[in-house]
C-alpha cells in the first residue's frame, strides 16, 4: 500500500522490487570483489563483471522491442545476478570463519569514518543536482549529467590503478616498509598522469566537437562543463590515491574529517557559484559550470589536505 500510494501505477512498484533484488546482489558482489582485491586476485575480481555484460544485449533488445520498464529492469537484474553467481563461484576455496566480538568491534571502529564519508559523498552528489535544478532548471542539469557521463568513462583508468595500488599499499604498511609505500604511491601517480593527461588534453581541445557529435547543438553549452570536469577527473584520481594511502595506514579518523570538510566545501561552492542571486544578493550564476567548479574545488581541498598530511 505504501508504494501504491506513492506511485502513479503498480508498474513502478514492480520495477522497484526487481531493481532492489539486483541491488542486493550487487552489494553482496562488491563484498566478494573487495575480498579478491585484498588478496590481489585481480582476475577473480574483474571476470564476473565481464560475464555480467550479458545484461547489455538483453537491455538493448528490451528497449528496441518496446517492452517497457519492467523488461528493462529484469534484464539489468539478470546481469547483476549472473555477476553475483560468477563471483561467488570463485569464492569456494577461500577460508571463512565467524568473526569474534572483538573483531566485529574493531571493524565497526575502523569502518565508521569510511561509511560516514561515503554517505556524505552520496549526499553531496545528489545535493548539487538539486541545487542546480532549483536555481537554473532541468537544462543545466542535463548539461552536467551529459558531461559527467563522458568523464566517468575516463575515470575507469583511475579506478584500475587504485585497484592495484590499494592492496599493495596495505601490505607494505603491515610490513612497515615506508620506502615501498612512497615508491608505490609515486609510481601510481606517475602512471595516472601519464595515461590520463594526453586523453584529457585531447578531450578539452575537441570538447565542443565531441559534444556536438554525440548530443548535437542543443548540448553545446556542456563543453565548458566537460572542460572543468576533465581537470577534476585528474585531481580526483590523485586525491583518491592519497585517500587509499591514508586508509591503508589506518588513519581513518583523519580520512573522515577530510571527507566532511570536502563535502561541505563542495556544497557551499554550489550555493555560491550556481545561482545568479539569492535574497537579492548577486552571485556568479554559473549554472552547471558552477557545479563542476565546486567538485573541482572540493577535490583540490581534499588533495591538499591529504598531501600535507
Amino acid at each position: 500500500n505504501f508504494f501504491i500510494n506513492k506511485f502513479d501505477n503498480s508498474i513502478y512498484e514492480v520495477v522497484l522490487y526487481i531493481t532492489l533484488i539486483g541491488a542486493v546482489a550487487g552489494y553482496i558482489t562488491n563484498s566478494l570483489k573487495t575480498t579478491y582485491l585484498s588478496l590481489l586476485l585481480t582476475a577473480k575480481q574483474e571476470l564476473p563483471e565481464y560475464v555480467g555484460l550479458i545484461s547489455v544485449p538483453l537491455k538493448i533488445w528490451a528497449a528496441l522491442s518496446g517492452m517497457g520498464a519492467v523488461a528493462f529492469s529484469i534484464a539489468n537484474t539478470i546481469g547483476m545476478i549472473v555477476t553475483f553467481g560468477t563471483s561467488i563461484s570463485f569464492f569456494h576455496n577461500i577460508p571463512i570463519k565467524w568473526p569474534s566480538r572483538e573483531i566485529i568491534r574493531k571493524y565497526i571502529v575502523f569502518a565508521k569514518p569510511i561509511a560516514l564519508v561515503e554517505i556524505l559523498r552520496t549526499l553531496s552528489i545528489h545535493v548539487d543536482k538539486v541545487i542546480l535544478l532549483s536555481f537554473t532548471g532541468p537544462l543545466q542539469v542535463g548539461y552536467l549529467y551529459f558531461a559527467q557521463r563522458i568523464v566517468n568513462l575516463l575515470g575507469f583508468i583511475s579506478i584500475s590503478i587504485r585497484q592495484v595500488y590499494f592492496p599493495l599499499a596495505s601490505k607494505s604498511f603491515i610490513n612497515k616498509n615506508d620506502n615501498k609505500i612512497s615508491y608505490l604511491l609515486n609510481k601510481a601517480i606517475q602512471y595516472l598522469i601519464m595515461l590520463l593527461l594526453p586523453i584529457l588534453i585531447i578531450t578539452t581541445i575537441f570538447s565542443e566537437y565531441i559534444i556536438f557529435i554525440i548530443a548535437g547543438k542543443t548540448f553545446s553549452a556542456a563543453a565548458d562543463v566537460l572542460n572543468i570536469l576533465c581537470i577534476w577527473v585528474l585531481v580526483s584520481g590523485v586525491n583518491r590515491l592519497f585517500q587509499n594511502t591514508v586508509v591503508s595506514a589506518g588513519y581513518n579518523s583523519f580520512y573522515g574529517k577530510v571527507g566532511i570538510i570536502t563535502a561541505i566545501v563542495a556544497i557551499i561552492g554550489n550555493i555560491i557559484l550556481v545561482p545568479a542571486s539569492i535574497y537579492s544578493i548577486n552571485l556568479p550564476g554559473l549554472g552547471a559550470s558552477g557545479t563542476a567548479l565546486s567538485l573541482l574545488i572540493g577535490s583540490l581541498t581534499g588533495t591538499l589536505m591529504f598531501g600535507v598530511f
